[in-house]
């Protein structure tokens, strides 16, 4: 009857531990989504920015255009040449754009990423704390339950080792299933 007590004590405490590992977990999994979702509102803000700058500049480039041409028909006298460089230039300026901005988006790209492997790394750092401090506790717990419900002929060692045996068969009956 004692080691039945003892069993389902131990049963009971392994399913609060996994209960709660499994709350974290959860809450862990929401936080991640967050921050992915934070990150990718993020990304598409430095992609409309960008956007808009590409736009802003061809908008400004364009009138530019308009303008030489104007100048072209008034004169009259600008060479084909003279219109060439020009071109080259706008094409120049907005390769040279678009490389800037593949560049910022490939920045935010590794921002997004170092910021979630951040909070992977912290995320399993304190999942193992927590596991850590909930076996501890349960070690702790149990090792009081056995002292009440085991014989007094028992030193702490040999209970210890009895608990820790117990302890270890249930966590590899638990990886088993």
């Amino acid at each position: 009857m004692r080691q039945e007590v003892l069993i389902f004590a131990g049963i009971a405490s392994l399913a609060g531990t996994f209960f709660l590992v499994a709350v974290i977990e959860l809450i862990f999994t929401i936080k991640r989504r967050k921050v992915r979702e934070q990150i990718e509102d993020k990304v598409r803000e430095i992609k409309r920015q960008a956007n808009e700058s590409v736009n802003s500049t061809v908008l400004e480039s364009e009138k530019q255009i308009e303008t030489v041409e104007e100048q072209k028909k008034a004169l009259g006298v600008q060479t084909e040449s003279e219109k060439e460089a020009i071109e080259a230039q706008f094409k120049t300026e907005m390769e040279k754009l678009e490389k800037e901005k593949e560049h910022e988006l490939e920045l935010a790209k590794a921002r997004v990423h170092r910021y979630e492997q951040e909070a992977k790394l912290k995320a399993e750092e304190y999942l193992e704390s927590r596991k850590e401090e909930v076996e501890k506790e349960l070690m702790s717990l149990v090792m009081s339950v056995t002292k009440k419900v085991l014989s007094n002929d028992m030193d702490y060692t040999l209970q210890k080792d009895v608990v820790m045996k117990a302890l270890q068969d249930a966590k590899i009956e638990k990886a088993v299933k």
